[in-house]
């Protein structure tokens, strides 16, 4: 994986893992609450009704948990101007790569004109 991409997905994923159980967490809260009020319920049984309402709960939370991921990060980036860095720092690879492929050309294009003058490649074979 490349540098750029590892180090986009590292900052998402923090942010996901944090705001995933957070979120989680305060819609377990919520919901066991709401429900213990209603049928007056125990400790203990509220603990044993985690298992049940978990899937529920990230059912919801998954999703609002990546967009919020994705947009606090890429804002982040944004204001710190890292995107234009980013994009600054591609620039400069690509045009290192237009170079070297225009030297590769030349070399190509030297090392054929000596075997030609060596007389180890006839006109022929081009």
């Amino acid at each position: 994986m490349k540098i750029i991409t590892r180090y986009v997905l590292s900052e998402m994923l923090q942010v996901f893992l944090v705001a995933l159980t957070a979120l989680t967490l305060f819609m377990l809260v919520i919901g066991l609450t709401k429900e213990a009020q209603q049928q007056g319920l125990g400790l203990l049984q509220i603990l044993s009704l985690i298992p049940y309402v978990l899937p529920d709960a990230m059912r919801f939370a998954v999703p609002g948990t990546i967009l919020f991921a994705v947009a606090s990060v890429f804002g982040r980036f944004s204001s710190s101007n890292e995107i234009i860095a980013l994009k600054a720092a591609v620039s400069v690879l690509l045009n290192n790569q237009v170079i070297f492929d225009e030297l590769e050309v030349v070399q190509a294009r030297e090392t054929r004109h000596a075997q030609l003058l060596d007389g180890q490649v006839t006109t022929n074979s081009l």
